[in-house]
């Protein structure tokens, strides 16, 4: 692990290779969708986007975290792959929010008027 004095960070050695980052996170990008994809309830989506996309500890952060320490002839190539990453993220959990709220609204119980 290699420490960043200024902002005490700590980022993986290996990920001084810039194509070990960029598998890295492709592998997270799988586990993310995945993740999003079993959530089966609106309270488990929101685990699941806090523990992958959370402001302060989401593990897409250490990825998004990791480019400024980079060389920058790596971080052209690390920077687009920690930014697709975090957009394939929110477009899956927005998308299987709108899956979860179709599903509640049609197993939601109807209202028969028609009752005294």
């Amino acid at each position: 692990m290699t420490v960043d004095p200024i902002r005490q960070m700590s980022i993986p050695d290996h990920w001084q290779d810039v194509a070990r980052f960029v598998a890295d996170a492709d592998a997270a990008r799988h586990q993310m969708l995945a993740a999003f994809a079993a959530a089966g309830t609106h309270a488990e989506l929101a685990a699941a986007q806090a523990e992958w996309l959370g402001r302060k500890s989401g593990r897409v952060n250490a990825f998004l975290d990791a480019i400024p320490h980079l060389p920058a002839d790596q971080r052209r190539v690390a920077g687009p792959a920690a930014n697709a990453l975090r957009e394939a993220g929110r477009a899956r959990a927005a998308e299987r929010e709108r899956e979860l709220a179709a599903t509640a609204a049609h197993d939601a119980p109807t209202l028969d008027l028609t009752m005294p």
